[in-house]
């Protein structure tokens, strides 16, 4: 079953379309890997910051492009990464194309998200990226970066798969 999402696993504007596909055990794992800061690559070197304690989840590799190339979306917590709002779905973000969606679902389109998704696998079909490929790449290194200082870190740290945890703690 579908775990019901709480009002802090939504976003400001959130509609149904646009809900994590990581479980919340996912996000959390993510959160705490991530520090709970923007990883937004601003220049060489040096990220965002922005502390953002209930920041989204991004995923590195795109979902519809996945699904397009592989058949299934890669909802794993080496596939995502802690942005926050305006860099993961603002203007200045990875998702460029979600406020002008936003924009016309807040003016009574509700399938404008649908529309955009449908827009991104037809993109993807073709092999055309619909995304900042450079800015994701920066971004899988800074993953892959925290992934091994949390290891580090702590020895026994795990990546959550998707669903609950059956009462079991995820995070170290």
């Amino acid at each position: 079953m579908k775990e019901q999402p709480s009002s802090t696993d939504q976003w400001f504007g959130e509609s149904p379309q646009t809900r994590s596909a990581f479980s919340r055990n996912q996000r959390r794992a993510i959160w705490e890997r991530d520090d709970y800061v923007c990883q937004y690559p601003t220049s060489k070197d040096q990220k965002c910051a922005v502390f953002d304690p209930l920041g989204q989840v991004h995923h590195i590799s795109p979902q519809a492009w996945d699904i397009a190339h592989t058949g299934e979306a890669k909802d794993t917590v080496d596939n995502g990464i802690l942005l926050c709002k305006d860099h993961h779905i603002g203007s200045a973000g990875v998702h460029k194309d979600q406020p002008t969606a936003l924009l016309y679902y807040r003016n009574g389109d509700s399938s404008a998200f649908s529309k955009l998704q449908h827009w991104r696998q037809e993109l993807a079909a073709n092999g055309i990226p619909y995304w900042d490929t450079e800015k994701d790449h920066d971004m899988r290194k800074i993953a892959e970066s925290n992934i091994r200082r949390s290891k580090r870190e702590n020895p026994n740290w795990h990546f959550p798969k998707k669903g609950r945890s059956n009462g079991q703690r995820n995070l170290p």
